[in-house]
């Protein structure tokens, strides 16, 4: 009996020791590539940063109701919404959003993107282009201005336009230009997470300062919702590019549920003009025509505001066309 006993306790001391060295050597393992990240980086602060960031997540929280911009972490920011990562970056992104009245989404964006860009390693600076002007909104030619002016401050590698209303839901997305425009937001929640079609480019796009250049940057002739990212589609194609888009799982967004302000109607004369002058008017309506004056431009914490008044209509010089 007492025999039994004793190998008894032998097993169970035995079964003790298998646990604690299967707990033990897990944790080793979680937390060695930590140190040895951390220690790289410390001796060698010039590396390069590794092709595939090791702290993304993949699969997002979705925080939708941010109201202000105390709500949100600046740690790590330069002034005008600057981050450089301590190990040298493989890309330089100026990020560039459209605005006018919307600080409801504008915290929320800002919230959720900047801790999403920092792990993926990036250079990036975040312009916020708003119109200050009173005349029907404008996305496209504030994205050509964003363009113009970001250029002025370094030269950047990659362009992201991205939408005030769009968060990503997985930060392995990444923020990259490619040989191709890369049209980011390939499945949004409003449609079911499905590509419409495949020569949709709006939401959220990259491009290369070459690729924007070549295609002469965005129409400024669509006032109010709808048509420029039709246009946009036509130019990159037309300049002999292909359109590529995210994977279907990796660019998923959450799009705020929201309605059309006064100030951005839906623009009716969109179908018209895409079929009858978009192909005359890409080589002359664009970055060499674009008009407006800069009224303020200021580093704030979590972006560069850049505001700006805007010409109505924009003028389109037939004579310069070749």
């Amino acid at each position: 009996m007492a025999l039994n006993k004793i190998k008894i306790l032998y097993i169970m001391l035995f079964l003790f020791m298998i646990f604690v060295y299967i707990n033990f050597h897990h944790t080793y393992q979680d937390y060695e590539p930590t140190q040895t990240e951390n220690h790289s980086v410390t001796l060698n602060s010039s590396a390069e940063c590794p092709e595939v960031p090791p702290k993304l997540v993949g699969r997002l929280k979705v925080v939708v109701d941010i109201r202000s911009e105390e709500e949100i972490g600046t740690t790590d920011l330069e002034p005008g919404g600057e981050y450089i990562p301590i190990c040298t970056p493989r890309t330089s992104l100026a990020v560039v959003v459209p605005f006018r009245d919307r600080e409801e989404h504008l915290w929320s964006l800002l919230n959720h993107l900047h801790p999403i860009l920092k792990r993926q390693q990036a250079h990036y600076r975040i312009f916020l282009v708003n119109q200050a002007d009173n005349y029907t909104f404008n996305r496209a030619a504030l994205f050509n201005v964003g363009f113009i002016e970001a250029t002025k401050l370094f030269d950047w590698d990659c362009f992201i336009f991205h939408d005030v209303d769009l968060l990503t839901e997985n930060d392995r997305n990444l923020y990259r230009c490619s040989s191709n425009p890369v049209h980011l937001s390939s499945a949004t929640n409003t449609h079911g997470y499905k590509l419409m079609k495949k020569e949709l480019f709006g939401g959220v796009s990259a491009m290369t300062r070459e690729q924007i250049e070549k295609v002469n940057g965005f129409s400024n002739q669509f006032w109010g919702w709808g048509g420029e990212d039709d246009d946009m589609s036509w130019r990159i194609r037309n300049a002999g590019y292909n359109l590529t888009h995210s994977d279907l799982k990796l660019g998923r967004y959450t799009m705020f549920k929201h309605d059309h302000d006064a100030g951005n109607p839906i623009n009716e004369d969109r179908y018209p003009f895409l079929k009858e002058k978009t192909p005359k008017y890409a080589s002359i309506d664009g970055l060499n025509n674009i008009i407006y004056t800069v009224i303020e431009q200021e580093d704030k914490m979590l972006y560069t505001n850049i505001s700006v008044q805007l010409v109505y209509p924009i003028p389109v010089d037939f004579s310069n066309k070749s």
